[in-house]
């Protein structure tokens, strides 16, 4: 694994993914500073530079990174906005259901369903693919339905799953 210690994994996601009801994890006053969500992007940098990081981890950074900079309006166009979230959500989506493909094809919808991964992100996978890409407006409700699986599927699990093994 690309972190040093749980401890350090538990910062990161302490400040990308709180537990649910917590916050957003982008920022909020109640939450992470802004100071702390920035320093634990860095970190998930230096994790990408040591190794592989998990799709889940990957996804958070990237998404938290992409709507930080939309919110604040830095000097980054709409269609660079579009594709960097579009890029995204498509990593996701493969990403998540490729490990549940067997030796015969199977629908994403399908596998994304077994997964629980929203049919909103395997929709917008599709039209990012296939068709005209999706608003702005759709991609960012999309990525936030993406932290949400993410923290869901990984962050938690991965919490629990720490928490299990240091009380044993």
């Amino acid at each position: 694994v690309p972190w040093r210690t749980t401890r350090e994994w538990f910062v990161v996601a302490d400040a990308l993914a709180p537990r649910q009801g917590a916050c957003d994890a982008v920022g909020d006053d109640e939450c992470a500073s802004t100071s702390t969500v920035s320093t634990a992007l860095d970190v998930v940098n230096a994790w990408r530079a040591r190794g592989r990081v998990p799709l889940a981890v990957d996804v958070t950074a990237t998404l938290i990174s992409t709507i930080r900079r939309d919110r604040a309006r830095e000097a980054v166009d709409e269609a660079t906005l579009r594709l960097t979230y579009a890029m995204t959500l498509i990593r996701l989506v493969n990403g998540a259901t490729d490990t549940s493909q067997g030796r015969f094809a199977a629908p994403i919808a399908t596998l994304a369903a077994k997964i629980g991964l929203p049919r909103e992100l395997v929709d917008l996978r599709h039209d990012a693919t296939h068709d005209a890409l999706p608003t702005l407006r759709a991609l960012r409700r999309g990525a936030m339905s993406a932290l949400a699986w993410c923290r869901r599927a990984y962050w938690d699990a991965q919490r629990d799953a720490f928490e299990y093994a240091s009380a044993y």
